[in-house]
């Protein structure tokens, strides 16, 4: 009976793993095509923020070139933000509709043919026409390399691999300004758009190499209404934003306003949250928000883009402007920030899978903070490109940490059919955010710069130098204020229910 007993306790020993074993799941063995997905659905990404970071150091060389003024400027990024922004979602679900690979590729296509009517655009207008089919390519490629993760990578895994997928976006945004400062010094400002080419070939090629032909499980309708009422809500705000200090924040014709417009943007969009929640298959799944990790990743990540493209917006007008660096030196100047953030994105996402998030999050939002306040506290009419290393760093490793870990959280425990949806919406709100801290930037700066005499900034005086130091202070608040509600808002958020042991 003894000896019975200890048999059955030997065996019930080599059943049962000691905790520890339960607790570390064995290691998964991931084939090298699978990491080779991976990098095409990177490189995807890389393109699409590649245009965006590459375009923003090429603005003053644009205004000279085309003869243009600052607000036309603007609606040059804005024109591909905006329709990059509405059309995201829709992006995502025409991904569940017809296959992420399909779409990808198709995205890719409409994303290199704009980007060479882009380098031969004759005029300001032409260009952001070419602008907003570089949008539509962008909406239609973007969803689908961040909803292929979980298809191609295994759960233990997509933790590391989001993270990789955002620093994919980090390279882009630390390589964008410096290559776009030596593309301009030295072949002009063109060129920034014709860099899309070979890397939009080699995207292509791989997809058909490596990505599965995913068959969507099922038919799902398009909410044409909901594309309508979010594209022209925030159209509205965004050009209330941009023209607003052109028209003196008053009337633009007749009894149309400007603040009437805004007004009316923020109606279109409150209809929008209406007309989602009667739709059978709406735009925005209300159910993704009632998850709160996915309402308070919505949130973040709005606040992190927004933060990042105002300063890069402004910081670049700054040093070229007010501080008299050539383009290349100007890209150089703000490397270190997209450096940063680059480098801490992979880290980050594997952050994530073993430490409470919310903490992750605060603090990195709490960081990027702290960064902004000190650009803000070393900005001066005698300040180099030196001056801004150190608070540039601590500002990228805050929002580096914060995007990946964002991302992370709000694609954690999305079903498999709202995975483009979910990856729509997440680079939705986070596009909005770039359209916002563009338009709210450049008009807080626009209201500073307002002040100097045209002379006085044809001849480059002290006293434009110090309104532009003052205007680059001043603008630069509002991230802070944005980045100190962002942390507040990561308490909302519950750490991952642990799996329960397996009764022995």
């Amino acid at each position: 009976m003894a000896e019975l007993a200890t048999r059955s306790a030997e065996a019930v020993a080599q059943e049962v793993p000691p905790r520890e074993a339960r607790v570390a799941p064995p290691a998964q063995q991931v084939p090298m095509r699978t990491w080779g997905a991976l990098a095409i659905l990177c490189l995807g990404a890389f393109v699409v923020v590649l245009d965006t970071t590459i375009v923003n150091i090429a603005i003053p060389s644009i205004i000279t070139g085309l003869r243009s003024s600052l607000d036309q400027v603007l609606w040059v990024l804005n024109a591909y933000t905006l329709v990059y922004a509405a059309l995201l979602i829709t992006g995502g679900r025409l991904g569940d509709l017809y296959g992420p690979r399909r779409l990808l590729v198709l995205g890719i296509v409409v994303f290199g043919v704009a980007s060479v009517a882009c380098a031969l655009a004759p005029s300001t207008e032409a260009l952001i026409g070419a602008r907003v089919l570089q949008g539509v390519g962008g909406a239609l490629l973007t969803p689908q390399t961040l909803a292929m993760v979980p298809v191609i990578m295994p759960a233990n895994l997509r933790g590391p691999a989001i993270g990789l997928w955002s620093g994919s976006a980090g390279l882009a945004a630390a390589v964008g300004p410096s290559l776009g400062g030596v593309l301009v010094t030295t072949a002009g400002w063109r060129w920034v758009f014709l860099v899309n080419l070979p890397l939009g070939i080699v995207a292509i090629a791989g997809a058909y190499l490596l990505l599965p032909s995913v068959v969507p499980g099922r038919r799902h309708r398009l909410d044409v209404g909901g594309i309508v009422l979010a594209s022209s809500g925030l159209l509205a705000i965004v050009f209330g934003l941009v023209e607003g200090q052109r028209f003196g924040w008053s009337t633009i014709t007749g009894p149309i306003t400007i603040p009437a417009v805004m007004a009316a943007g923020v109606a279109l969009l409150a209809a929008f949250v209406l007309w989602e929640k009667r739709q059978p298959e709406p735009l925005m799944p209300p159910a993704l928000f009632a998850a709160r990790s996915f309402a308070v990743s919505a949130w973040v990540i709005f606040v992190v883009q927004t933060v990042m493209v105002a300063f890069i917006v402004v910081a670049g007008l700054f040093f070229q402007s007010a501080l008299r660096m050539t383009a290349l030196e100007a890209g150089l100047a703000l490397a270190p920030m997209p450096l940063a953030l680059m480098l801490v994105g992979p880290l980050a996402g594997r952050l994530a899978d073993r430490v409470d998030t919310k903490f992750v999050l605060m603090g990195a939002m709490l960081i990027a903070a702290a960064g902004v306040g000190w650009l803000i506290a070393s900005a001066s009419t005698t300040a180099s490109s030196a001056t801004f290393i150190l608070p540039l760093v601590v500002t990228g490793l805050g929002l580096g940490c914060g995007f990946a870990v964002v991302m992370t959280v709000g694609m954690r425990g999305i079903a498999p059919q709202l995975a483009g949806a979910a990856s729509g919406v997440l680079n939705t709100f986070r596009q909005v955010g770039g359209a916002m801290g563009g338009a709210i930037a450049v008009a807080l700066l626009q209201s500073r710069l307002s002040l100097v005499g045209p002379a006085q900034v044809a001849a480059h005086s002290i006293d434009y130098v110090n309104t532009f130091v003052g205007a680059f202070r001043a603008t630069l608040v509002v991230p802070v204020l944005f980045l100190m509600l962002a942390a507040l808002s990561c308490l909302l958020l519950r750490a991952p229910a642990a799996p329960k042991p397996r009764s022995s």
